[in-house]
């Protein structure tokens, strides 16, 4: 672990050395301080599982901004005090974002990352495929292993380049590599993953964009799990329906050759749907794709979900979400969870031009396997203040 946080550090203070002709030099924050409640914070199997707890949440952001290029240096520290049953926990994160425009036809992104949090935690169950990220995820959300209270670490490292070919296509490549390591005795199911991919697009109209893409990756576990490669080629699209609604998606096949579990071809894709006016954002996403997992190994993880924005008053904002996941876990582990269901609705309400008075309520189902873990409800009432230039 000492070696890849040096690794870290390495890359967070080498790629600024590139960009100290940087004309600009921006720092903001978010601080979250909140008190809330929990049916069943980790996701554990029992019974009388609540408690209250307060919690802080600090986001910094430190960015370089030239005319062609952006830096940005990422944190996230999230601390909660638990009033019963639980030890106070830590998750934090730190990352690394470049995105460069070398010239009128070339375009490049890169990002490393580094997570230390627990899993099945209130707040560590997002899809495992967030449609909006570019290129998509290659880490799985580890379902197998929601209620053994055990944390997790991981580095994600990547990158993608976008080349103009003509006024109506382009090329693009793509290249990742992911460590992840589990603590105490679940050393067994750690894993590193690498791979990349090409893709091409030709605009057809205004409205209309179409594709193809291909991509290989490789995941080496430590333990049974032995290797998987994943192979996957895809058709893409997107079209702009009105100055409103936007549909994208991907669509094809992925073979994948492992060693516990054989060889399998399984449909792989996305979808996502959105429309947004001045006061409201709606989307519709569902994606399934083969994704690793710690436990299991490579497995087809399926997501659908919601997300409703509206604009009360020009201080007032109401939001929703529900995402529900489910993985397609082999018979020898139908012990294990296989699927997440998790909701919430929040209101925001600004008070000052950097205070928010921010509510929540959430609910959380887990399914599958033979634990029964009781479902998760609760929310929380705090205040977020903003500091320093978001611009």
């Amino acid at each position: 672990m000492i070696g890849r946080l040096l690794l870290v550090g390495g890359l967070v203070w080498a790629v600024p050395q590139a960009a100290l002709a940087d004309d600009e030099l921006r720092f903001d924050a978010d601080v979250n301080a909140n008190g809330g409640y929990s049916a069943n914070p980790y996701s554990y199997t029992g019974s009388s599982l609540d408690s209250s707890y307060v919690e802080i949440d600090a986001k910094p952001r430190i960015r370089l901004i030239s005319a062609d290029s952006v830096l940005s240096l990422l944190g996230n520290v999230d601390y909660k005090h638990f009033f019963r049953l639980y030890p106070d926990n830590e998750d934090y994160n730190a990352g690394l974002d470049y995105t460069l425009k070398a010239s009128d036809r070339l375009s490049a992104h890169a990002k490393l990352s580094y997570d230390n949090s627990i899993i099945g935690g209130i707040e560590a169950l997002t899809p495992a495929a967030d449609l909006s990220q570019q290129p998509q995820p290659t880490t799985g959300p580890d379902v197998a292993l929601i209620g053994a209270r055990i944390r997790r670490h991981s580095i994600d490292g990547g990158g993608d380049a976008t080349y103009v070919l003509s006024q109506y296509s382009t090329l693009t490549a793509s290249g990742f590599y992911d460590s992840v390591r589990f603590s105490g005795a679940y050393g067994f199911t750690d894993y590193d993953g690498y791979g990349g991919g090409l893709g091409y697009s030709r605009r057809l109209n205004e409205h209309l964009k179409l594709g193809l893409q291909a991509s290989a990756a490789r995941y080496v576990f430590m333990g049974a799990l032995g290797d998987a490669k994943v192979y996957t080629l895809q058709a893409t699209g997107s079209y702009t329906l009105n100055s409103r609604w936007t549909l994208t998606g991907a669509g094809g096949v992925s073979y994948s050759d492992r060693v516990v579990g054989g060889k399998t071809t399984d449909f792989t894709g996305n979808i996502l749907l959105c429309r947004v006016t001045s006061r409201s954002n709606f989307c519709l996403n569902g994606s399934q794709a083969e994704l690793p997992t710690g436990t299991i190994g490579i497995i087809a993880t399926r997501t659908a979900g919601v997300s409703y924005s509206y604009q009360l008053t020009e201080r007032s904002k109401l939001a929703f979400a529900g995402n529900y996941t489910n993985s397609s876990t082999p018979t020898f582990v139908q012990a294990y969870a296989s699927g997440y269901l998790t909701t919430q609705v929040s209101f925001d309400r600004t008070l000052k031009e950097r205070l928010h008075f921010i509510t929540t309520a959430r609910y959380r189902k887990i399914t599958g396997g033979l634990a029964n873990q009781p479902d998760d409800w609760g929310g929380t009432v705090g205040f977020d203040l903003k500091l320093g230039d978001s611009r």
